[in-house]
Parts: structure tokens; sequence; C-alpha cells
């Protein structure tokens, strides 16, 4: 790691510029997930997929703000972006930090989708009977990939909150979660104050923490992955 600060990194820049920038570091991303989407490059662990899965959502959010940046931009959608790649920093650094982590994570994808069948079930009645029963056959079957990998059950997910502190970044929750979510819903900072909202500083906070999280998550996954220097191209 650099031993200077993100401030001696930080340039103030056009969006037009900006724009580039994340394209050019969500095309290493690419080339990352393709050569992990190769049988013989990587070992196909449970580890290894989960770290290829952030390695594809965080393409899919860098994509999302890069398509959607220019001048009139929205704020939200980059809220959402950054606190999206915020999020998938702090779950990556957890899982490399702890194997626990990790278990609990894919457990949680399990308790996710049970969850949605069993709150779509609420509003169906009889004449749903068929649909319901599809429901319960989903949910054995997802159970059963939990016993497939000897992974417990979860009740609840893990907080953004908990997953910072452990993955040592708590400090930067703080500062920076409140932003996040006050931009993301329709608080009444975002709905009675929206030219102060989308300002400038908001902006500028927002984005160079996206790419500071894509740029800290890229090395993270490639120095775990084993991904050669060759298979990617300077930055």
């Amino acid at each position: 790691m650099s031993e200077k600060s993100l401030r001696e990194f930080v340039k103030q820049d056009s969006i037009k510029n900006i724009q580039k920038n994340i394209l050019k570091i969500d095309a290493n991303y690419k080339r990352l997930i393709q050569f992990c989407s190769g049988s013989q490059n990587i070992e196909r662990t449970n580890k290894n997929v989960a770290l290829t899965n952030i390695a594809k959502g965080t393409h899919r959010s860098l994509s999302l703000l890069a398509k959607n940046l220019s001048d009139d931009y929205d704020i939200t959608l980059v809220a959402l972006c950054t606190r999206n790649l915020f999020e998938l920093n702090i779950r990556l650094r957890s899982i490399i930090k702890h194997e626990n982590s990790l278990n609990t994570w894919m457990s949680e994808m399990v308790m996710d989708e049970n969850q949605i069948l069993d709150a779509i079930s609420t509003i169906a009645n009889d004449n749903h009977a068929a649909e319901l029963e599809l429901f319960e056959n989903k949910k054995k079957l997802n159970n059963s990939i939990l016993d497939k990998h000897n992974l417990k059950s979860v009740k609840s997910p893990e907080t953004v909150k908990n997953i910072a502190k452990d993955a040592g970044d708590l400090e930067e929750y703080t500062a920076l979660f409140k932003l996040f979510s006050k931009l993301l819903h329709p608080s009444s900072y975002l709905i009675n104050s929206y030219n102060s909202a989308g300002c400038i500083d908001n902006f500028n906070i927002l984005i160079v923490s996206a790419q500071k999280y894509a740029f800290d998550l890229f090395e993270r996954l490639r120095s775990e992955l084993n991904v050669p220097e060759g298979v990617l191209k300077e930055w």
C-alpha cells in the first residue's frame, strides 16, 4: 500500500474524464472475471466462487455508474453505486480475514431467497396452491444446498456496521454511510432540498470514494485469486 494520503491522489477533473477513468477500471474487472471464469485458471472452491461473484457485482456497479455519469448526474444513482462498492469492499475484506465470514455470507444467500418466497406467500390465496407448493420445494432445495456445503442456516444478515467493524473500517462507515442512506432513500433532505443534496461537494465525496473502493477491491481480488499481471492492462 502506498504511504501517500488519498488527498495526494485526488485531482479535480471533468465528468467526462471521470467517466473514462471508471470505464478503464471496469475494463480490468472484465478481464479478471473472464480469467476466473476459465475452468482451468482457478480452483473452483467456495471462496474462489464467492470472490469471483464479488468481482462481477463490482463490475455491475461500475458499469451502471459509468453509463449514467453526465453533467446532469443523478445523485441517488451515484450514491447507490458508491454504497454498493463500499459494502462489497468491506465484505471482501471480512471474507479474506475470516473463513467463518465466507460461510455466513454464503448461508445468507439461502436465507435471502427463502425470506423472499415466504414474503410472496403471504399474499397468496386458495387459487395459488400450485405456486405455494413450488415455493416450498424451492425452499427445501435451498436448504439442501446448505447441507451439501456444510453450512449453517442463519436467521438474519450481518449488519453493515458489524461487517465494517470486522474489516477495520468502522470510521469510514461512521463518516459516510449516513450520507449514502440520506441520498438513496426519499429522505426529507433529498426530496425537499434536492439541489443541496445533489451538490458538487456530495458528488465529489461519492465519486472519489467509489473509485477508491473499486481500486482496493481489485487489488485484493487479484491477489486472492492469483490473477497474473499479464492478464490485465496498466492503469
